[in-house]
């Protein structure tokens, strides 16, 4: 997920950032009163029902208590001792994960077994064919990835070869496990010239699968910076035709070596929903903190990090010495760790919402205050049994009042989740959100 060839990557954030600050605070107007509709807000895709897998990565579409998996998960998973250190999926487990990507330094072997022993689901990366022959029909294996960030490359000869490689590759893999998913786990790359193969590799998996991380500030006015969560999802929901599941890399590390900061408790919470909102049908968090993240200059999460690790690997970006985490960064590290375990929790208790298709009743959504961006809020309405369910995120680090209107009146609100303030008045939902706030409010509207 984080290479040598991504260094030129910084400087392009840092022009994000300053582009940022530029329009860090342009009023929301204008109606007279300071009210403006949002046009962008509402997100209106899965009305047929949304795409998603089993715990074995089969296809489904129907939502289904007893057989629908929504992974939420984490990078890097270890198992066994490491430098003096005992690494075990069990703690993942408690800590929320229902699936776990382990690294490659494991043997398929080890990697099943943990995650039998533990109760969650793992994903094998870059399989040969006798760990697919392992993990063929294995309850606890989700899928395989094949490849990693293709879309970096340019177009041409050398990217169409490495399509058909993965062509063929899912296909023996089918050939031995044929209900497993097989994917890649893409870059955010949906600019000029990227974007027609970014398109090309989200449609050649079972899943489509990509990383954003937006934060490289700590004092970030928006995230809706360019190639971010929201706008990086759409297309890959777009590309799919909404045929297919949608997993989101989330960021959970830091690299000022790559030009990435630790995010803070807000700035996760507006990533992960702003992912859900968006279509996402899988979060899954980059990354777990050891010496595997650490050799390529990268600090992850975790509850009990080291300064350093004893172990350097051949190879590794760091050279032959261990890299070093600052008390501060460890701070946020752990700080961060906490957040995702809370919203590893959330996300999971509200798995009906997420895999239950959007209401086929049009809404309108408007702001007022200072904006940092043009749609500073996203929302999406479900239709979850025979009830509603709206779902609404802040991308910007600035308060909001809001106002919610739909077709149907809407008479009391009962908050699932979230931290804005909303109340049925008048037929509409109002109410006021933080900055990076999120809300999940189930409506109880009048009968037509």
């Amino acid at each position: 997920m984080l290479r040598s060839s991504n260094l030129p990557r910084r400087a392009k954030h840092l022009l994000w950032i300053a582009g940022l600050f530029v329009a860090a605070c342009t009023p929301v107007v204008d109606d007279g009163a300071g009210w403006r509709i949002l046009d962008g807000a509402p997100q209106t895709i899965y009305r047929q029902g949304v795409p998603h897998t089993d715990a074995q990565g089969r296809p489904r579409n129907g939502f289904d208590p007893d057989t629908s998996f929504f992974p939420v998960g984490i990078y890097h998973g270890l198992t066994g001792t490491f430098g003096g250190i005992e690494y075990g999926f069990a703690p993942l487990a408690a800590a929320g994960f229902n699936t776990v990507i382990g690294n490659g330094l494991l043997k398929s072997t080890d990697m099943i077994d943990a995650a039998r022993a533990a109760g969650v689901q793992v994903v094998i990366s870059n399989p040969d064919d006798d760990a697919v022959r392992l993990a063929a029909g294995h309850p606890n294996v989700l899928a395989f990835d094949v490849d990693h960030e293709p879309s970096y490359d340019l177009p041409g000869p050398a990217a169409n070869a490495r399509v058909d490689r993965f062509r063929a590759r899912r296909v023996a893999i089918r050939d031995i496990d044929p209900d497993r998913a097989v994917f890649v786990v893409d870059s955010p790359t949906i600019s000029a010239p990227h974007l027609d193969l970014w398109q090309t590799w989200k449609r050649m998996g079972d899943v489509a699968s990509f990383f954003s991380y937006p934060v490289t500030d700590y004092s970030m006015a928006t995230l809706d910076v360019r190639e971010s969560v929201g706008p990086v999802t759409s297309r890959a929901v777009d590309a799919v035709g909404a045929q297919k599941p949608v997993w989101f890399v989330a960021q959970a590390f830091e690299s000022r070596s790559f030009g990435w900061l630790m995010p803070d408790e807000r700035q996760a919470r507006s990533m992960a929903y702003t992912g859900l909102v968006h279509g996402a049908t899988g979060i899954i968090w980059f990354s777990f903190d050891s010496f595997v993240t650490r050799n390529g200059l990268v600090t992850g999460i975790g509850p009990d990090l080291r300064s350093e690790y004893e172990i350097v690997r051949p190879g590794g970006l760091t050279g032959a010495t261990p890299f070093t985490a600052n008390r501060e960064v460890i701070r946020r590290s752990k700080a961060l760790w906490r957040t995702v375990v809370a919203l590893n929790r959330e996300i999971t208790a509200l798995r009906d919402v997420w895999l239950s298709p959007t209401a086929a009743i049009d809404h309108v959504v408007e702001v007022r205050g200072m904006a940092r961006s043009d749609t500073p809020v996203r929302t999406m309405l479900k239709a979850v049994g025979s009830g509603l369910v709206l779902v609404m995120v802040s991308v910007d680090d600035a308060p909001l009042e809001f106002r919610v209107r739909l077709d149907d009146q809407v008479l009391a609100i009962d908050r699932l989740a979230g931290d804005a303030r909303a109340a049925a008045r008048g037929g509409q939902v109002v109410g006021e959100i933080d900055g990076f706030g999120t809300a999940v409010l189930k409506l109880t509207v009048a009968a037509r």
